[in-house]
């Protein structure tokens, strides 16, 4: 599949983060930065189109980011990259940057990227008990991306590479109003 040019960009961007952190010895704790930095921009998805806006000045994008960087205690290299990207008018792409910053770590890490889609947050044993099941069904360490998805109705959608487990009541219900169609 061919990348559109936001998401070169972002590869760019996200290879650099990488080798910053590798060369810093401070891997684990970017990626516990891209982490959450996620989690904070999906509770607020407009704060970064605010930070990116054109209207903001360089100098108060830095102030902004140097202030975010305090407040979820963010390693030197995840700040540069993020006042590197404000520079160049990138930061838009900052989403798309930590996606592949967080596949980077995974396929270096040998680790199966999972995505769960659920009616709801799962509770923490929730959690655990599926990434349990997970790794011993994939045999391998696997890095959990959950989305709510009010939806399905219930149950789970689980999605790593190229397969899909649907477990979710919204496609038993699609399965079962096909078997009454004839189809």
């Amino acid at each position: 599949m061919k990348k559109s040019s936001k998401e070169k960009t972002a590869c760019i961007y996200s290879d650099a983060l990488y080798a910053a952190a590798k060369e810093g010895g401070h891997l684990q704790e970017v990626r516990k930065d891209v982490d959450t930095l996620r989690d904070i921009l999906k509770v607020d998805a407009d704060l970064l189109k605010a930070i990116a806006s054109p209207l903001m000045t360089p100098q108060e994008q830095k102030t902004v980011l140097t202030l975010l960087g305090e407040k979820a205690k963010l390693q030197r290299e995840t700040l540069q990259c993020l006042e590197l990207m404000g520079k160049s008018g990138k930061l838009g792409d900052a989403v798309l940057m930590m996606k592949d910053f967080a596949h980077l770590c995974c396929q270096n890490n040998h680790i199966v990227e999972v995505t769960v889609e659920t009616v709801k947050k799962l509770s923490s044993s929730q959690d655990k008990k599926l990434q349990e099941v997970l790794e011993r069904r994939l045999n391998s360490k696997v890095a959990l991306d959950y989305h709510v998805n009010p939806n399905i109705l219930g149950g789970l959608r689980i999605q790593y590479g190229t397969y899909l487990v649907d477990a979710s009541l919204d496609h038993k219900l699609n399965c079962l109003e096909n078997v009454m169609k004839g189809k």
